[in-house]
């Protein structure tokens, strides 16, 4: 997933960039749902965003490629406001020109090979996608065409803020993953959180397996996956200690850095936080109230959740950019 900002140029252009390369991707002319990788009209917002988006058109949110846009679109259909629903009602709700006729609408559902009278949440993850693969249809979907447009040499090098764009394009594919390859499992443990654990060298998972805390595991394989030096430490603490020099101290947000929450309680003599937990993820976005913070064990998966900057259960406690290590 090279690129990681969305815009749309016009009203039948989205140009997607990729912040590393100063590469544009170009999509023009057909559906909006084929120019936003988007199947399914997934609006924009947090939860798009949590699943991949780079961007949006200012109603529906704009996915880096199909692989990714699907995704998003089939887990939407899992959740309770729609699961609980039926597959006719789905197809009507998602189709570009309204559907009323009961027998047009039974028809789409038999060609996913499917009943219209049958509940979403019956559905395998198979026939899931056909689902989804139906909607997609009934929505208007039509391809149009593609053109790279390749940096300009005489541009400036990238600055240290879109450096924030290597991790956080790793941290939004991790999100963009489905449901079960990015949670803990019950019973067992799942084999994609056991491998954020490798890049914690120093101290890996004990016992607990994935049931214990693996929001810095997260955030170290994201780093390093993109080509940077974590805390090779499972310790959401690890970050705030930096002991290694590999990151700086910002005085303010900053999209992509990491922001480190203290639990409570604990001794408020304790500057140096030489005992105790927290939490650790990758700073999204901010506003007077909460921190939308991406990051892994975040309700026992890997997503998007905001964060008062303090409460009766954690408070903020740094924040720390790589420092291009």
């Amino acid at each position: 997933m090279p690129y990681d900002h969305a815009r749309t140029a016009g009203p039948r252009r989205v140009i997607l960039s990729d912040s590393a390369t100063d590469e544009e991707l170009i999509r023009e002319g057909g559906s909006s749902g084929w120019r936003n990788a988007n199947p399914i009209g997934l609006s924009a917002g947090t939860f798009a965003t949590a699943y991949g988006a780079v961007g949006d058109d200012g109603t529906f949110a704009i996915f880096p490629d199909e692989t990714i846009g699907w995704s998003a679109c089939v887990e939407l259909l899992a959740t309770p406001a729609y699961s609980r629903r039926s597959v006719g009602e789905i197809i009507q709700e998602f189709a570009v020109v309204p559907i009323d006729a009961g027998d047009e609408i039974a028809d789409l559902a038999r060609r996913s090979g499917l009943e219209a009278a049958r509940s979403v949440s019956s559905l395998s993850e198979e026939e899931m996608r056909r689902l989804a693969g139906t909607v997609k249809d009934a929505s208007g979907w039509a391809e149009g065409m593609v053109r790279v447009d390749k940096p300009n040499k005489s541009r400036p090098t990238r600055t240290a803020a879109r450096s924030a764009q290597d991790w956080m394009r790793i941290a939004k594919g991790e999100a963009a993953l489905p449901a079960r390859e990015r949670t803990e499992w019950d019973p067992g443990d799942n084999p994609r959180i056991m491998q954020y654990f490798r890049s914690c060298r120093e101290v890996g998972p004990g016992p607990g397996g994935d049931e214990i805390d693996w929001c810095a595991a997260f955030c170290n394989h994201c780093l390093e996956a993109a080509g940077y030096l974590g805390t090779s430490h499972v310790g959401s603490r690890s970050f705030y200690h930096n002991r290694h020099n590999r990151f700086r101290r910002l005085s303010r947000p900053a999209y992509g850095c990491l922001a480190v929450f203290r639990n409570y309680p604990f001794d408020k003599g304790d500057t140096a936080w030489a005992t105790g937990r927290g939490h650790v993820g990758f700073l999204l976005d901010w506003d007077e109230d909460k921190l939308w913070v991406l990051g892994g064990n975040q309700l026992d998966t890997v997503r998007t959740l905001g964060f008062p900057y303090d409460d009766s259960t954690r408070t903020l406690y740094a924040y720390m950019m790589p420092a291009g290590n």
